[in-house]
């Protein structure tokens, strides 16, 4: 018991050591079209605060019978709070907002030619009324819905095996939070057009409204308000073995499988609602440990340290890419009118149709480890802890491109004519004009803080309980994952 105790002890110590000296410099992330958040069923916090009482203690004659199983419903809200610096990631590089202006203003008091968005041939000279505004993006996540986790005791075919399985079910909603100020449509015959309208894929110039101008709409990337989904997150399994369990302390190690189950998202719409990680098949080990480090006739403290790392694999997303710098010189490039060589007579349409297309992404190691103290009076139970959460950058291969038959359309081309190398900005583009780092989620690093307060009671003679509230605070260590708050309720029954 004393090597156990003094095992758990050291472990909780390096443990400490080791989440409090990350030494990874934050970062301001611009320029990018995808943006994978933290998986909702990630979240040991959540999972663990108050539930461990029961499921990870020993219980073993509870009221003269043998408790096994354990099960949780965790209902929850969460929500981000970081709006700007998530704005910031999807913008230009000037906090989270840029300027379409007519190419005379363009750079000293503009960022992006709206003739690139909507194609306006006639209107070339310095004088020109074309498409402009200021746009900003403040985005923001907000997801409702209820946690599932059971835990069983196996005694077959050997002692102190267990079996573990979560999943959440959950409503995401997400928006971009654009807001366009001070803007200049452009009129086409009796239509009026906006740079709200473009984004919003609603933007379409067809021969009989101008045979010089023909454009169609946006189909992928876009921006237009309020975009939700409800669905299972990934479910999460797991098997394993209690090396180490009394009623002062425990060690259990276990191996996971996460499943994803969700539809896989087609790049329709720029920060989309998704309910798991991607479609990523992940393989993982975990290791819950706890010791009790104080105790007198009425109270005991207990400290817990659980550490869950999972390897994603690569699995194919529609992600929208953008053309490097070096062919376009200008921002959002992925919004631009892109024409096929030798087109004549056709309507231009904006790169990202083309540019958002299967990418190969391998989201690579990802690491959560919980610090929490426990006190414990009667049947309350006040939990206060600590939670560490990395993710590598995602590795991404852009699959099935053809060179040589898009190019960035020039903004004087008139679509009566054949779309060639002439009419384009650094000619037909190839695969290695293609940015794909655009389209990866950094890495990411957040540090979360949370609380618990729970009671345990008896349903039945034999079937303990517990009702609890808690909440947390995620704190981002950069724009590339976001910052929120999350509260919870949680009713357990052991059986």
């Amino acid at each position: 018991m004393r090597t156990s105790k003094s095992l758990l002890q050291s472990m909780f110590i390096l443990g400490l050591i080791a989440i409090t000296a990350t030494s990874a410099f934050a970062e301001t992330h611009s320029q990018k079209t995808h943006l994978t958040p933290r998986a909702v069923g990630v979240n040991l916090p959540m999972e663990k605060s108050i539930w461990h009482e029961y499921a990870y203690q020993k219980l073993d004659l509870y009221g003269g019978h043998k408790v096994r199983s354990h099960f949780d419903v965790t209902p929850f809200y969460q929500a981000s709070t970081d709006k700007h610096d998530t704005g910031a990631y999807f913008g230009i590089g000037k906090g989270n907002g840029f300027q379409v202006a007519k190419a005379a203003d363009v750079p000293a008091h503009g960022d992006i030619v709206g003739g690139y968005l909507i194609h306006n041939r006639d209107d070339q000279g310095e004088d020109a009324s074309l498409l402009a505004g200021k746009v900003t993006f403040d985005p923001k996540q907000d997801i409702w819905g209820v946690r599932l986790d059971f835990f069983q005791d196996i005694d077959h075919p050997y002692k102190n095996l267990f079996f573990r399985a979560s999943m959440p079910i959950v409503y995401v909603q997400n928006d971009m939070g654009m807001e366009i100020k001070d803007g200049t449509p452009v009129t086409f015959g009796s239509t009026e057009f906006s740079l709200a309208d473009f984004f919003a894929g609603n933007v379409e110039v067809t021969e009989a409204m101008d045979a010089y101008n023909q454009q169609s709409a946006l189909t992928k990337g876009k921006i237009n308000g309020k975009r939700s989904k409800v669905g299972l997150g990934d479910i999460e399994l797991g098997l394993g073995y209690k090396f180490h369990q009394t009623k002062k302390s425990h060690l259990f190690l276990s191996l996971g499988l996460t499943v994803p189950v969700e539809e896989e998202s087609r790049g329709e719409y720029l920060f989309d609602a998704v309910t798991g990680n991607g479609n990523h098949v992940g393989l993982g080990v975990r290791m819950d440990s706890g010791v009790q480090i104080w105790e007198n006739k009425h109270a005991a403290v207990r400290a817990l340290f659980d550490l869950d790392y999972h390897y994603l694999f690569s699995a194919t997303e529609d992600r929208t890419v953008t053309p490097k710098s070096s062919i376009t010189s200008g921002f959002m490039s992925q919004y631009y009118l892109a024409g096929f060589k030798d087109q004549t007579g056709k309507a231009l349409f904006p790169a990202a149709n083309i540019l958002t297309r299967g990418v190969r992404v391998e989201p690579g190691s990802q690491l959560e480890a919980m610090l929490a103290l426990s006190f414990k009076s009667g049947g309350f139970v006040i939990d206060l802890g600590y939670d560490f959460y990395y993710k590598d950058e995602e590795k991404a291969w852009i699959k099935g491109w053809q060179d040589g038959m898009y190019g960035i359309s020039a903004t004087d081309y008139d679509a009566s004519i054949a779309f060639d190398a002439n009419q384009t900005i650094g000619g037909f583009l190839t695969k290695d004009d293609l940015n794909v780092e655009s389209a990866k989620t950094p890495s990411q690093t957040t540090h979360k803080i949370f609380a618990g307060l729970g009671y345990q009671f008896n349903i039945v003679k034999k079937c303990p309980a517990l009702a609890a509230i808690g909440g947390s605070y995620e704190f981002a260590q950069d724009n590339s994952a976001l910052e929120q708050y999350a509260l919870w309720l949680k009713l357990g029954i052991s059986f």
